[in-house]
């Protein structure tokens, strides 16, 4: 049940560093963190393992391999801390309109998926979550999913009503796309999470985002 747990752990941290309200992470906890409550959770952190890690500059692919060691979760905090820096009036002051919450899909079965965008002006994200990850993560050996497993619950190939058109990428996997509708399924490929930022159509041409116009609907 590790991926599952992982995909979990996951979950949990870019939710609470997207939603509204300020993150607080833990020191030590930027890896994986096996402590129950006080007083087991005060233990010495090794900050030069850590400091030593975010030199790197692996990719997720190779991150994902390597999923034990805990990096993967620290390099995600890295990127949305980046991205909180850039976006900052956005996660200050933008609006949080929920798109998926979990109830019933149009097809009656509940969504696999938690999805959420928060705005302001022109400054877009549409955050994706899988949840309930036991059944498509059992004995798996990395916390990646088959998109067609989301297909099967229910709601991961449904376009998301309400979700704002236009070009993305993804702040974690690196995805790009002009996309007409967001399909969870076709941007949960590479991780159980997504955070899709707006890219203007300027910077969108630039970074070659037609090559990805199969991730079109």
């Amino acid at each position: 049940i590790a991926t599952a747990g992982v995909a979990n752990s996951l979950a949990q941290t870019v939710l609470k560093l997207t939603t509204p309200g300020v993150p607080d992470i833990y020191q030590g906890t930027e890896w994986w963190d096996f402590s129950l409550v006080d007083p087991d959770n005060r233990r010495p952190v090794d900050f030069v393992a850590r400091q030593q890690a975010m030199g790197g500059n692996a990719s997720i692919a190779e991150l994902l391999g390597h999923w034990r060691d805990g990096r993967l979760k620290q390099q995600i905090i890295r990127r949305l801390l980046d991205l909180r820096t850039r976006r900052a009036s956005l996660f200050a002051h933008g609006d949080y309109q929920p798109l998926l919450t979990g109830s019933a899909s149009h097809g009656g079965a509940p969504t696999p998926v938690l999805a959420f965008q928060r705005s302001a002006g022109s400054a877009r994200i549409i955050v994706l979550v899988l949840r309930h990850p036991g059944a498509a993560l059992l004995d798996a050996a990395e916390p990646r999913v088959n998109p067609q497993w989301l297909g099967r619950l229910g709601g991961g190939f449904d376009p998301i009503a309400g979700a704002t058109a236009g070009h993305y990428r993804d702040v974690l996997g690196g995805t790009q796309a002009r996309v007409d509708s967001i399909v969870p399924a076709q941007w949960l490929r590479e991780l159980p999470v997504a955070v899709l930022e707006s890219v203007d159509q300027g910077r969108a041409r630039t970074a070659g985002v037609a090559r990805n116009a199969g991730q079109s609907r």
